[in-house]
């Protein structure tokens, strides 16, 4: 059986994941808050065990919304992993990653700074609305007047659902989608430095 990888590196939380599909998966998450970067390849290197990178037959990586700095250590990363090991690359949103947590529509948004907000309007990973910056009552204002009931979900920045990733890179993989490395790109929404 074809064996996953998922790295969650969104927020201050890094979550990963592995497993081969069709069985479940191991998961872990790590609260390094801003020294991420000094911890992640590590863990990653310990995490993968018992598996040999060669096992690995796709990947998964959050392409945002989220942290500037820990959205570009997992994108490089898993790009990296991708292009030497010659795997398709699943670069799947933030938001859209929580939202397999439910079955009906989920309204799912991430603080932007500067008193925006990132949001978007996902079922099981269908994008109903993408991702996009918005002002609190632009955001509330979308949600208040959406054609259907929603869940609301506020303020997501501190999870890391690793599983949910690889779950929605899987089911992805079995609809015989295999995206190239190169076309893992970031969403910021906005600049990091304005």
């Amino acid at each position: 059986m074809t064996l996953g990888l998922a790295l969650h590196t969104a927020g201050a939380t890094v979550g990963l994941a592995v497993g081969r599909v069709g069985e479940p998966y191991r998961v872990e998450q790590y609260a390094w808050g801003g020294d991420t970067n000094r911890h992640f390849h590590a863990q990653l290197a310990k995490f993968i065990q018992p598996y040999r990178w060669a096992e690995v037959g796709f990947l998964a990586v959050t392409r945002g919304p989220g942290s500037f700095t820990t959205l570009r250590l997992g994108l490089v990363t898993a790009r990296i992993l991708a292009q030497e090991l010659h795997l398709p690359l699943f670069a799947l949103s933030t938001l859209g990653v929580a939202s397999f947590g439910w079955s009906e529509p989920v309204a799912l948004s991430w603080p932007a700074g500067m008193d925006l907000i990132y949001g978007g309007i996902y079922q099981q990973g269908r994008a109903r609305q993408t991702d996009q910056v918005f002002t609190p009552s632009a955001w509330h204002e979308l949600v208040e007047n959406w054609p259907e009931p929603l869940r609301v979900v506020g303020d997501i920045h501190t999870q890391a659902p690793a599983d949910q990733l690889l779950r929605w890179a899987e089911q992805l993989w079995s609809e015989g989608e295999r995206p190239h490395w190169s076309a893992a790109q970031p969403f910021y929404g906005r600049s990091p430095v304005n």
